[in-house]
Formats: structure tokens, C-alpha cells, sequence
């Protein structure tokens, strides 16, 4: 796990907050050890019954609530600007079954205003078709169709609607989709990027301040 310990004099705790809050929603303190080692301790001793000095021998898959052959997170710094930072959660496991499962969470945080950011901060109200009709457009274009028929190029369903997952991309609002969120596993994860010329009109003076300048994410 990459762990924002300092960046620049900006206050950063609420974004260690949100990172501690989604790798480990179990855990109510601030400390990223003491959450990670109850988190490891909580998994070992559900799945496996571990004391210490045991030695395994079997898996019991009746002593795992879990259920889990695998059980894995990551977090990592995606890109840094002088005024914003991205992070991506990755969560995977495998249960047994066809394959392993996985959830992708990408946010990016800004830093002037120590929140993360979200759609109603860099959208103007009343713009949410109009980001639903850009997706679409995306997606069709991803995926050889047209925006009406987005199941004729593999999608699961044509209507489809901003996702909950968005981060700022190097002048663009990327919306991220998990597996069978909108498409079969097969396709992996999915993300419609909304590039500024094609929004500027619906953002907000923040949207436009964060994606209008030409910064590159790194």
C-alpha cells in the first residue's frame, strides 16, 4: 500500500480517512498498522482458525466465512498534480468458481479543499442526462455500436447511467465500471472517459478550474 504520509502543507487527513475508511471498513481508529494488522489478524483466524505457533494442514472451508482461496488489497498512488491526487483501491478475491472477483475504486482527491471530489462538485445541477448521453457516446465508440444499441457491442444493458466510481484524468472526468457492473466479466473493468472540450459547458467553476488548466496527471 502506498500511504500518503505528507503532501506538500496541505491537510491530507480526511484522505487518509477515505483510504483507511475503504480498505478497512471494519476498523474505527486512524492508525494504517494497527488497521492492517487487525484486518490480517481478523481474515487469518475466520478463514483458517491461526493461534499462534499453529501449522496448517488442511483448509476447513466450513470455518471460512469468507470462503476465500485468496483474499487481496491494494492501494496506490495513481497520479499527483499540484492541486489534486488520485488514488486506485483494488480489492480481489477467489472463492472457488469460474474465477476470481475483483472491485476497482478510483477517486481523486483535492487537495485545496481537502475533499474528495465528486460529481456535483464539478458538475453543474440539472447536468446528469447530458453526462448519461456522453457516456453512451464513449461506450459506442468503445465498442463499434451505436449509443441506442450499446448490448449489440457486448454491453449488458443500452440505458446505461454515470457510474459511482469518477476520478479526474489528464483533462478528462473518468467514470470506472466493474465487472458485470454493465458488461460480462470477460470485458473487465470499463471506463468512459469525458474529455473537457466535449463538457465544459456543464461544469462547474471547480470542474473547470481542475480540468481546463492542461495540467498532466503523473
Amino acid at each position: 500500500m502506498q500511504w500518503p504520509v505528507k503532501l506538500a502543507s496541505f491537510d491530507i487527513k480526511p484522505l487518509q480517512d477515505a483510504l483507511l475508511g475503504i480498505l478497512y471498513p471494519a476498523y474505527s481508529g486512524s492508525d494504517i498498522a494497527e488497521a492492517a494488522n487487525a484486518f490480517t489478524t481478523e481474515v487469518n483466524s475466520s478463514l483458517y482458525a491461526i493461534t499462534a505457533g499453529s501449522t496448517i494442514t488442511e483448509i476447513d472451508e466450513d470455518k471460512a466465512p469468507y470462503d476465500a482461496y485468496f483474499f487481496d488489497k491494494t492501494a496506490t498512488i495513481k497520479s499527483i498534480t499540484s492541486n489534486t491526487a488520485t488514488f486506485e483501491i483494488v480489492t480481489s478475491m477467489y472463492s472457488g468458481g469460474a474465477h476470481p472477483n475483483s472491485d476497482t475504486n478510483i477517486f481523486t482527491y483535492d487537495l485545496e479543499s481537502s475533499a474528495i471530489i465528486t460529481p456535483d462538485m464539478i458538475f453543474k445541477p440539472g447536468s446528469e442526462n447530458a453526462i448519461d448521453s456522453l457516456i453512451r457516446n464513449n461506450l459506442a465508440n468503445q465498442f463499434g455500436t451505436t449509443p441506442d444499441k450499446l448490448t449489440e457491442g457486448g454491453l449488458l444493458e443500452n440505458d446505461v447511467k454515470m457510474s459511482g466510481v469518477m476520478y479526474i484524468g489528464q483533462q478528462c472526468v473518468c467514470f470506472v465500471y466493474q465487472p458485470y457492473e454493465i458488461a460480462p466479466y470477460s470485458m473487465g473493468v470499463i471506463t468512459a472517459n469525458l474529455y473537457f472540450d466535449e463538457i465544459k459547458n456543464l461544469l462547474t467553476p471547480k470542474g473547470i478550474s481542475l480540468l481546463g488548466n492542461g495540467e498532466t496527471q503523473e
